[in-house]
């Protein structure tokens, strides 16, 4: 659910609250990133081939995306080890942006991402704020293996800031809790976790053979084509979801009066008998037999008939509340089931379906006219209440001579 909801959200414009965090954690970001590279030093001046290179190699990668949760696991940590370690830190986080934005282009030119969201590739970019700050206050400008506690200790900065600015966002724009999201996070720093040695290694095999942190582009491509396999798997199971759901709700559909069927009905039934049951809450039902619809069929025909039936189910529906299931159980049977509701709740649910077909203008010269049967379940099941409200409908449509069925 998490996962459809965030792959719908990707081509939409932004609005609401999702706007105002976009605007808070991208702006956020763009204060700390530009903050970085004007107030710490450089140990030395940047390549522009190198970061140009890395950019790039960052914007191919960026787009490489296992989906999980809200989110997805991009393999970004094999560039964003060697731009910490061959480059400036100070201004490694604005070109993390610059990578990002970039793929991000690439995205909404093929149509997968809105031209807004690019704003919140920015908010996305927190991660390498942190690792940049530790590294250029603290680590020498070249690897050493004495400055291995403080790659373990910007790692942990890192999955720190990239947690708080990622599941912040979702809180604070679709209120979506923090622990809910630990568990697709957890994938998340695992496969960074696993990157990072792979990128250490380019990255210090750089400094002897130029550009050989071009070589992360293997694994990159690998990664590339499983994501590819996985995005196709997903979208198989979403579709097949879809159909399967579309096929539930048409099983359970009468398609002349557009309300529930008689499977839907013995399913909520037993539903509501189990929620009664744990809740210990009276249930209620009301069972109506059309008494005009033989009439209807008998002189003007079945498509006369099915507009009656038509009408008649508008009547139910617009007479009970929302929570309440309509459903037609049989040719010219219609059931209401009303959950938590006792016998008063019933009396008054029956006057205002009572009052409904009174108020009802006839069809065509042709008067409503319908027996009603009700029942609560207190003691007993909806099974004995439905058997009840049966015999009741049935005493009233004999007292009114209404005697015939139609079939």
């Amino acid at each position: 659910m998490l996962l459809a909801d965030a792959q719908a959200r990707a081509r939409t414009r932004l609005a609401g609250r999702e706007r105002w965090t976009a605007l808070l954690i991208g702006g956020g970001f763009v204060a700390a990133a530009a903050s970085l590279a004007a107030f710490l030093p450089w140990h030395a001046a940047p390549r522009p081939a190198t970061a140009v290179l890395l950019v790039l190699v960052l914007a191919l990668v960026s787009r490489v995306e296992f989906a999980v949760g809200t989110g997805s696991v991009v393999p970004t940590q094999l560039v964003l080890v060697p731009m910490l370690l061959l480059l400036p830190r100070p201004l490694v986080p604005l070109l993390v942006a610059a990578g990002y934005l970039l793929g991000g282009v690439v995205d909404h030119a093929k149509g997968r991402r809105h031209l807004q969201r690019l704003g919140v590739l920015l908010g996305n970019c927190w991660h390498a704020v942190a690792p940049a700050l530790v590294l250029a206050l603290f680590a020498g400008p070249t690897p050493r293996w004495s400055d291995c506690p403080l790659y373990v200790a910007a790692l942990a900065s890192q999955f720190g800031f990239d947690f708080a600015s990622s599941a912040g966002r979702e809180w604070l724009a679709f209120g979506i809790s923090p622990r809910r999201l630990l568990r697709f996070f957890a994938w998340v720093y695992a496969v960074d976790l696993f990157l990072a040695p792979v990128g250490l290694l380019a990255a210090v095999q750089s400094m002897t053979m130029p550009f050989a942190f071009l070589l992360v582009l293997s694994p990159a491509g690998l990664l590339a084509l499983l994501a590819r396999e996985r995005r196709g798997r997903i979208e198989r199971a979403q579709a097949f979801q879809h159909a399967f759901d579309g096929a539930h709700v048409e099983a359970r559909h009468d398609a002349l009066t557009g309300l529930a069927n008689r499977l839907a009905w013995e399913e909520a039934i037993v539903g509501a008998e189990a929620a009664r049951r744990d809740a210990s809450v009276p249930a209620s039902l009301v069972v109506l037999d059309v008494d005009c619809l033989k009439v209807a069929n008998d002189s003007r025909g079945h498509e006369f008939g099915d507009e009656v039936l038509r009408r008649v189910a508008a009547v139910v529906r617009g007479a009970v509340r929302e929570q309440d299931l309509v459903a037609r159980v049989g040719g010219d049977e219609i059931a209401v089931l009303f959950p938590s509701t006792d016998e008063q709740g019933c009396a008054e649910a029956l006057e205002r379906l009572r009052q409904a077909f009174a108020g009802a203008e006839p069809l065509d010269g042709v008067p409503f006219s319908v027996a009603l049967g009700f029942a609560t379940a207190a003691a007993g099941t909806l099974a004995d209440a439905q058997r009840l409200a049966d015999s009741r409908m049935y005493a009233e449509k004999s007292a009114s001579g209404s005697t015939s069925r139609a079939a």
